[in-house]
């Protein structure tokens, strides 16, 4: 028998924040088509109920996305090229995707030309003006950009945010990459199959959504997969991400319902 190691704690995580993003060309039905689920991509949950279509963003964890930037800012020193650390928390919400189900940051993940990228985060180490207030709000009092192309941690981690098995992912990531810099970084991400398999699409665009189910497949270089996974555990993963979905599918429905 498979033993998974999925905390109990990380899914109680899950289910209490109820912010999780989930995605990818799956589908799944639990016992009538009136509860099925398929995605297109990324971040977009498509939930039938009596033969109607509703379209589902899941949002982001913006206190975990800002927590991890001001991580990887202070164990750089204080201050860290931006695109290093966007390419740092790519790793670790790999490797926790794989190990335990779920994203740290649950961001939307953009294929762009140098790799993957992890929207809101982006936004957030930017300060961009596309952040909503609440979150440019708590992200500006942790971290800043410094000019274009870095950002520094001006508090201290709170790491009460942070689940243990998050720490542990984001310790890998530096463990095993933080010593390369941005541009080795970059060329790295490019040999994973989740931006690989769109690499050619991006001549004609500027971005494309990431297919989150992607990154449970394995790199065909001799790279760092980012923990292993044998077939039967992929897809017990896949399972496990449908899942969640339909959990907080209906959830936001019954959220929409009058009391």
């Amino acid at each position: 028998m498979l033993e998974l190691d999925i905390p109990l704690l990380c899914m109680l995580d899950y289910i209490k924040s109820s912010r999780h993003n989930v995605g990818g060309e799956y589908g799944i039905c639990y016992n009538t088509p009136e509860h099925c689920i398929s995605s297109d991509y990324l971040g977009i949950i498509y939930f039938t109920s009596g033969g109607q279509m509703e379209r589902l963003h899941f949002n982001i964890d913006y206190h975990k996305s800002t927590q991890v930037l001001s991580y990887f800012a202070a164990k750089a020193g204080g201050q860290i090229n931006k695109m290093k650390a966007l390419k740092l928390v790519y790793f670790a919400d790999r490797y926790h995707l794989r190990k335990y189900g779920r994203m740290i940051t649950n961001d939307n993940y953009l294929a762009m030309e140098h790799g993957p990228v992890p929207s809101t985060t982006k936004d957030i180490a930017e300060a961009t003006d596309y952040l909503d207030e609440t979150i440019k709000a708590y992200s500006q009092g942790f971290v800043e950009p410094i000019g274009t192309l870095e950002i520094k941690a001006i508090n201290s981690l709170d790491e009460s945010v942070l689940s243990e098995s998050d720490l542990e992912a984001l310790i890998f990531s530096w463990d095993n990459f933080g010593h390369l810099n941005q541009f080795e970084l970059r060329d790295l991400t490019h040999l994973y199959p989740e931006w690989f398999k769109i690499k050619d699409d991006l001549a004609s665009v500027s971005c494309l959504p990431m297919n989150l189910l992607d990154f449970l497949k394995d790199p065909v270089c001799d790279v760092d997969k980012c923990y292993e996974l044998n077939d039967e555990a992929k897809s017990i993963r896949s399972e496990q991400i449908a899942e969640l979905a339909y959990i907080e599918s209906l959830w936001r429905q019954d959220a929409r319902c009058p009391t």
